[in-house]
């Protein structure tokens, strides 16, 4: 890695000199010994951020299968190196490069595809090389880039300063600096390994240089690595365990690279191994701890409900499609493939379709006739208002208050004068159906029900006469105390004027509906004040609610920052889940390198013009 020429200060020529001295040493040591032995001396290097210094060599010892978790220690013939442990296998949506698991996605030196390397200066993020951020554990904070564990100015998060006499530790508040830091200007920093405080609070290093045990350096020592400027054992540091940025909640330590204790977490949260999560509507902990919600699935009220099917989990304005085959929606929602055209892979093309197994081609798409909405049982045949595909026939999805199916229609025996006591059996001219017997006059209804033309209904609960006959509820709402009621998730359980709100932190409905908190205050536990919401370690506050920005579906990366269908959120980026029909990942997207002419066989193996791609080979 080339380092920017400037002028040697008096303490780095002072290293170079002693390094010189070293090697004359060394070297006579090594030719005028008769033992036959030499000492190895590993030189201080200056590593890239989060790389360690191994023998001289600069590693990532989370993935490096000769140095798998610290220097020296390699993988056995058969195994890879998954963070910083030697396992069977990479975990869900790695990669094996070199024998490493990493996240093509996000790996500067993997980036999209095994051996990609970033330039200087770039990171990567969706498998593309971008011109990079903030590094190190940092956060961009108004343009600067801050430590959000030692920051008097933005401890935690940004503009969240400690009150006159605290300091910052570990992104929190405290009277005073644990055991080994030192405050300087508010901040706790141990003054062994702190870039801009190296060996005493007045001490900044250079650019390009590192603290290492007080001093600025070249590089670090052997078996340290480099973290945002500092020089800090990864095995043992609680604000960079296993990796740089990647801090222990207060009171835990770390040990041998991983956070020990149960963190803190705050109300309502559980903790989930290192982290905290809301089982109510955590993707990844829904319900209970590592319990991960399905491809279309969404977690509410601590349960996995669908959205959308497997086959067509993207969401397009409402109607669930499959951005990998729909013409309509080729790779985005909105996407026309032209006419004549076909889409596969989400990339519009010509030529005829070649459909997998079970599949039928209807017009420019694959359809499984056996479940699909919109061609079930035929091309183009289109099931009804709450039908469903079974079995290549539409079948009514009844509710409770209308439970029979009468010729695909969810009708009520005990009260349908069309269907009184058996489908078809109708009632005649000016007779109602009451108890599933058609009877003269109006109909005598039970205590509590009103007749609503020839029908008993109880007004307090009936979704389609609520409150009165005829008044019909909207979508997701029930009928409660003859009022429509929106249905509100544990998240927002309180209904206001139709909308679910959390009273306690919504700075619109604070503590009440329609108390509105004054610009510039927050809601915390259903009071108005100022500031921004305290947050625990490793979490952000985005607008009044502390998010994990490396899981949270709607913040991933960064606040406001929302996933899309069919994706999740790891490591602070986008990943794409892929459903059991296009199972490879290509670049992020989602193929069938069986039958996908751009990604034939293997990723990126396109065949030519007028050729087809059938059971992973180009064929004309």
């Amino acid at each position: 890695m080339a380092l920017a020429r400037r002028r040697p200060s008096v303490l780095s020529l002072s290293v170079i000199l002693a390094s010189v001295l070293a090697a004359i040493a060394l070297a006579a040591s090594c030719g005028g010994g008769s033992n036959g032995k030499s000492s190895e001396i590993a030189a201080d290097v200056a590593c890239a951020e989060g790389q360690t210094n191994c023998g001289g060599a600069c590693v990532d010892t989370g993935n490096d299968a000769s140095h798998c978790g610290a220097c020296g220690h390699a993988c056995s013939s058969g195994t890879v190196c998954s963070h910083r442990q030697c396992a069977a296998s990479c975990r869900e949506g790695e990669t094996t490069c070199g024998g490493g698991c990493v996240v093509l996605a996000t790996s500067t030196v993997d980036c999209g595809g095994c051996d990609r390397r970033c330039a200087s200066g770039q990171e990567c993020r969706e498998g593309a090389c971008v011109a990079a951020g903030c590094g190190g554990g940092t956060t961009s904070c108004g343009g600067a880039c801050v430590d959000l564990s030692s920051s008097a100015t933005s401890c935690g998060a940004c503009g969240r300063a400690c009150p006159t006499g605290q300091v910052c530790s570990h992104g929190e508040c405290h009277p005073a600096c644990e055991d080994g830091a030192t405050s300087c200007g508010g901040a706790c920093v141990v003054l062994g390994s702190s870039h801009d405080h190296c060996g005493r609070c007045e001490t900044a290093c250079a650019s390009g240089q590192v603290c290492s045990n007080g001093a600025c350096v070249a590089g670090c020592a052997q078996g340290l690595t480099t973290c945002g400027g500092a020089c800090v054992d990864t095995r043992t540091d609680a604000t960079h365990c296993g990796a740089c940025g990647r801090p222990c909640g207060a009171g835990r330590t770390c040990q041998d690279g991983t956070c020990s204790g149960a963190p803190t977490c705050p109300v309502n949260a559980t903790a989930c191994g290192d982290d905290c999560a809301y089982l109510q509507s955590d993707y990844f902990n829904c319900g209970s701890c590592g319990h991960v919600c399905g491809t279309g699935e969404k977690c509410e009220e601590a349960q996995c409900k669908q959205v959308c099917p497997a086959d067509r989990p993207w969401d397009c304005g409402g109607t669930c499609v499959d951005l990998n085959v729909d013409p309509k929606n080729c790779g985005n929602c909105g996407a026309n493939c032209a006419s004549g055209q076909t889409c596969s892979g989400g990339a519009c093309g010509g030529g005829p379709r070649t459909c997998p197994v079970n599949a039928t081609a209807c017009g420019e798409a694959c359809a499984y006739l056996q479940t699909d909405y919109f061609n079930c049982g035929s091309c183009g045949h289109v099931c009804g208002t709450g039908e469903k595909c079974e079995g290549a026939q539409c079948k009514q999805v009844c509710p409770t208050d209308r439970p029979w199916d009468c010729g695909g229609t969810c009708v009520n025996l005990e009260s349908d004068a069309r269907n009184c006591g058996t489908c078809g059996n109708a009632c005649a001219a000016g007779q109602v159906c009451s108890g599933g017997v058609c009877a003269g006059g109006g109909p005598t209804c039970p205590v509590n029900a009103t007749a609503c033309g020839n029908a008993c209904v109880y007004l307090q609960s009936d979704y389609f006469n609520c409150g009165a006959c005829g008044n019909v509820c909207g979508a997701g709402e029930k009928c409660i105390s003859a009022s429509c009621n929106q249905v509100c998730p544990a998240a927002h359980p309180w209904d206001c004027s139709g909308t679910c709100v959390d009273l306690m932190v919504d700075a619109s409905n604070c503590g009440t509906c329609g108390t509105a908190c004054a610009s510039g205050q927050t809601c915390t536990n259903g009071s108005c004040g100022g500031g921004t919401p305290a947050c625990p370690i490793g979490a952000t506050a985005c607008g009044n609610a502390c998010v994990y920005l490396q899981t949270d579906y709607f913040n991933c990366g960064t606040c406001g920052h929302v996933c899309g269908a069919g994706q999740k959120c790891i490591g602070a980026s986008c990943a794409q889940v892929c459903p059991v029909d296009h199972p490879w990942e290509c670049g992020g997207a989602c193929v069938d390198l069986r039958d996908d002419p751009k990604n034939c066989g293997t990723c990126g193996t396109a065949c030519a013009a007028g050729q087809t791609c059938h059971d992973g080979v180009c064929r004309t």
